[in-house]
């Protein structure tokens, strides 16, 4: 049910006082929008989300509320061109008014302001106008681009790949599809969200759909549970869509992906876990966490800061003390190869079963795979910090 009152409110900039609507509540009868449109009957009080006064023409969400600089803005020619444009909805033009007044302090909301004009040209059939204010929301989306693996930035992705399949930007769309897919937070609503996408940019489909559509789309082409088990039960099964082949492996190790899938063709060929590898050997903790095998990493990180921490005292001839105290260094050279095609493998499927457009399954792979030498650096000053933090604790 949606409440409202009518409020006399005096303008920021004018002081002129006039009767607006001010919506108290409301709420959904249905499923948003991919692009996060709400449904109705929330949607049909779009008309109390910005105010415009009579008098001077200031546009805000409460015109009793300053904005920096406004009347100057509200002076201007394009702002005083947007504001009398018969030609534009009413409600259009109060909401494009408003994106000139915040853009300088507030690029979310004149996003946002665009989109909301974007929706009330959807109501009203103007699919051309609808594009163009979808334009102005794409323009500001993408100056925050490459989205960071975070879940509020990926849902911005996810609104902007909406934004441009709806304007017929489909290769644009698929592109930035496979990167958002690619990531580790994607939550799963997001992750329905995306796919179908896939699917709607493959047919050239520009309509509005829903988040509910999209749900119901994954749920009809989700594989049956004991087909999806693990990955590894996957490949290991044969699927051949989901079969990870050795140009898959390579591209996922990136560097060095020549080294690597010699010694992961060795495995397949003789079933044989042992292969050495320098790498793993010599930096220990750190190869792991450079192949972003972060979970292996973490385990023998805390295993060398607990070496750290003890003296051990070995009644045993040198060699013997050296092979115990290093015991691990050695079986990493051994089944370092082994354990970073077992984690390719998984990660490839992973991506495979995210992505089910070739070009973004790729992208994904890459993206999954390969080095990070920033994953090295953090988990270096982690270690560093907890080897000198006691000591500084107790010095201060």
């Amino acid at each position: 049910m949606t409440t409202v009152d009518q409020q006399s409110i005096p303008c920021a900039v004018c002081g002129e006082e006039s009767r607006h609507q001010i919506l108290l509540s409301s709420n959904q009868l249905g499923s948003p929008d991919l692009d996060l449109r709400p449904a109705k009957m929330l949607r049909s009080t779009m008309g109390m989300w910005v105010q415009c006064c009579p008098s001077c023409g200031y546009c805000n969400q409460m015109i009793a509320t300053p904005i920096p600089n406004a009347k100057e803005i509200i002076a201007r020619d394009n702002y005083q061109k947007t504001l009398n444009d018969e030609a534009l909805p009413e409600l259009v033009r109060h909401f494009r008014c408003y994106a000139m007044l915040v853009i300088e302090m507030d690029l979310e909301q004149a996003r946002l302001a665009h989109m909301y004009a974007a929706w009330v040209c959807d109501d009203q059939n103007l699919t051309e106008l609808a594009r163009e204010c979808r334009g102005s929301a794409i323009a500001i989306l993408e100056t925050w681009q490459p989205f960071k693996d975070k879940q509020d930035e990926i849902i911005k992705g996810a609104v902007l790949v909406d934004l441009l399949r709806r304007s017929s930007r489909f290769a644009e769309a698929q592109e930035l599809c496979g990167q958002l897919l690619a990531y580790q937070n994607v939550p799963p609503t997001v992750i329905s969200g995306l796919t179908f996408q896939q699917e709607l940019i493959n047919r050239s489909d520009t309509a509005a759909y829903t988040i509910k559509e999209a749900q119901d789309f994954a749920d009809a082409h989700a594989a049956p549970p004991e087909t999806v088990s693990s990955p590894d039960e996957i490949v290991d099964a044969n699927a051949d869509e989901l079969a990870v082949e050795h140009v898959d492996l390579k591209r996922f190790a990136g560097i060095d992906g020549e080294y690597y899938l010699e010694k992961w063709k060795q495995i397949e060929a003789t079933g044989k876990k042992i292969t050495w590898n320098w790498a793993a050997f010599f930096f220990h903790f750190m190869w792991f966490a450079y192949r972003k095998m972060y979970y292996y990493a973490y385990i023998l990180a805390g295993l060398f800061l607990i070496r750290l921490s003890l003296k051990f005292q070995f009644d045993l001839p040198w060699f013997a003390s050296y092979l115990v105290r290093y015991f691990d260094w050695i079986l990493l050279g051994m089944f370092g190869n082994y354990l970073y095609y077992h984690h390719a493998r998984r990660k490839i499927v992973e991506a495979k079963l995210r992505n089910r457009n070739p070009q973004t399954r790729q992208v994904a792979i890459e993206k999954m795979g390969g080095g990070s030498g920033k994953a090295v650096i953090i988990i270096l000053l982690a270690l560093l910090a907890a080897i000198l933090g006691p000591a500084l604790i107790a010095q201060w």
